[in-house]
C-alpha cells in the first residue's frame, strides 16, 4: 500500500509539479512591446497594416526555442507550409532591436527577387496579421546568448505573391516612431529626454534629475510646482538588464519600454532596463531561477526522496515473514535429518 501510494505521489510530483515550477520562454511584457513594435515601425514604412500579438504563436515559438533549435527552422512543425517564422540568435547579449537587424537592416539591401531575403520579406509581408515570439538559448548557434523564434499567420513568402505583398519602404525611422505607450503619449509634449521623475513634492521632472552646477540635485518641472524646479533624487546608479550603467534615469523616454543612455559604449550606448533596480556591487546578481522555484524544486525533490526510502522499508517489511518462515522450515528440515541419523 505504502508503495502503491509513493508512486502516485511521485508521478504527481514529476508530471504536475515540476513542470509548473521551470521558467517558460515567453517573452516578458516590455521584451514583447519591444519586439512588436520593431515589427510595426517597418512595416510602417513600407506603408502596411501594423501586426497584432498572438500568444498562441507565442507558446509555439517559445516552446520551440527551448528545444535549442540554433538557426534550425521547424519545418517539421509546419514552418512555411502553416506559418512563416524568423529566428535570429547572438551572444553574449541580445535583444529585439538586434533581432530586427539581422531579420530586416541586414537584407533589405539584399533583397533582388523572391526568396532572396526571406527574413526581411516576412516581416513586411503584407498579408501577414498576426506575430508572436519567444526566446531560448543560443546553443548550438554560439554560447551563452539568447534565441528569439518569431511565427507568423498568414504566412508569407508565398510563390507568385511578392509583387503583392512586399513594398519597398516609403518613410524612414523618424517618419514611423517605435509605438509609445498611452501614459508617454500623454505628457503633453515634454521634452524627449524627460525621465519623469517624480521631484520631492510630487512635481514631475521634465529632464534629467542632475546636480548642473549646485551641491544638491534639482531637475525642471513640467508645471509651475515650486518655482518650475525642485529637489529630486538622481539614480546615475541605474544598471541595465545587461548590467550597463545608466547615465540618467531608467524611463520611457518616448518608447513603449523602459530604457536608459549608459555611460559606456555598452549596446549601443543604451539599454533596456528597469526603474526600480538599483545598483549595489556587493549584491551577487540572481539566479536565472528564482529563489521560490529554487526552494520548491528543493522540497518536491526531497520528498520523492522520502517516499522512495518509504518504499523500500515498507518492502523489507514484507520481505521479513517471508525470510523469518524460510529460516525455521530450514532448521525443522536440519532438526529431522539429525534425528534420523541419530535412528539409524
Amino acid at each position: 500500500m505504502v508503495g502503491s501510494n509513493a508512486f502516485v505521489v511521485t508521478k504527481f510530483l514529476l508530471l504536475v509539479l515540476l513542470p509548473s515550477m521551470v521558467s517558460g520562454a515567453l517573452l516578458g511584457k516590455d521584451e514583447k512591446e519591444a519586439m512588436l513594435a520593431e515589427h510595426n515601425q517597418k512595416r510602417c514604412m513600407a506603408g502596411v497594416p501594423a501586426l497584432v500579438w498572438d500568444d498562441d504563436l507565442a507558446k509555439a515559438a517559445s516552446s520551440y526555442a527551448d528545444t535549442k533549435p540554433g538557426g534550425q527552422h521547424s519545418t517539421a512543425l509546419g514552418a512555411f507550409k502553416k506559418y512563416g517564422e524568423c529566428i535570429q540568435g547572438a551572444c553574449p547579449h541580445n535583444d529585439p532591436a538586434k533581432a530586427m537587424k539581422f531579420w530586416y537592416d541586414s537584407e533589405l539591401p539584399e533583397y533582388t527577387a523572391p526568396f532572396t531575403a526571406t527574413h526581411y520579406t516576412q516581416v513586411v509581408w503584407k498579408a501577414t496579421t498576426k506575430v508572436g515570439c519567444g526566446k531560448g538559448p543560443s546553443t548550438n548557434l554560439c554560447d551563452g546568448g539568447k534565441l528569439y523564434v518569431c511565427q507568423y499567420l498568414p504566412l508569407g513568402n508565398q510563390y507568385g505573391k511578392y509583387d503583392d505583398n512586399v513594398i519597398a519602404p516609403k518613410k524612414d525611422k523618424s517618419q514611423c516612431p517605435l509605438e509609445a505607450s498611452s501614459a508617454t503619449a500623454s505628457d503633453g509634449g515634454d521634452d524627449d529626454n524627460a525621465a519623469h521623475v517624480m521631484t520631492d513634492e510630487k512635481c514631475q521632472c521634465k529632464d534629467n534629475c542632475a546636480k548642473r552646477g549646485e551641491s544638491y540635485t534639482w531637475c525642471h518641472t513640467t508645471d509651475s510646482c515650486k518655482d518650475n524646479w525642485d529637489y529630486c533624487k538622481a539614480s546615475a546608479t541605474v544598471m541595465t538588464d545587461e548590467g550597463c550603467q545608466c547615465k540618467e534615469n531608467c524611463a520611457k523616454q518616448g518608447e513603449s519600454y523602459t530604457w536608459c543612455h549608459t555611460t559606456d559604449s555598452c549596446k549601443d550606448n543604451w539599454d533596456y532596463c528597469k526603474p526600480s533596480r538599483l545598483f549595489d556591487e556587493n549584491v551577487v546578481p540572481n539566479m536565472a531561477v528564482s529563489s521560490p522555484n529554487m526552494a520548491f524544486l528543493a522540497l518536491a525533490m526531497f520528498t520523492c526522496a522520502l517516499l522512495m526510502v518509504g518504499a523500500v522499508v515498507a518492502a523489507r517489511r514484507r520481505a521479513k515473514p517471508a525470510n523469518h518462515a524460510q529460516g525455521r522450515d530450514l532448521m525443522e528440515a536440519m532438526e529431522n535429518s539429525e534425528d534420523a541419523a541419530m535412528l539409524e
